[in-house]
């Protein structure tokens, strides 16, 4: 039985454009998530401590640092 390598799985979806596209959405989002939490931890902040300065809520701090920020439509 051959393998398929994690990277020649990954360039397969991704030669679809709509998949790319979502790909590279999703990277920009947990890398924004990854930027939020190293600064507030670099700025000694709690997650209550940055959602009192910010004026959000300490779960959308949560839902932020997680990647999470985008909000389904029905």
């Amino acid at each position: 039985m051959l393998l398929t390598s994690f990277d020649d799985l990954l360039n397969e979806q991704l030669a679809d454009p709509q998949t790319a596209q979502l790909y590279e959405q999703e990277c920009r989002c947990l890398d924004a998530a990854v930027a939020v939490s190293r600064a507030r931890e670099q700025a000694h902040l709690t997650q209550e401590q940055l959602a009192e300065r910010s004026g959000l809520s300490r779960n959308t701090i949560i839902r932020i640092e997680r990647g999470g920020t985008r909000r389904t439509t029905q």
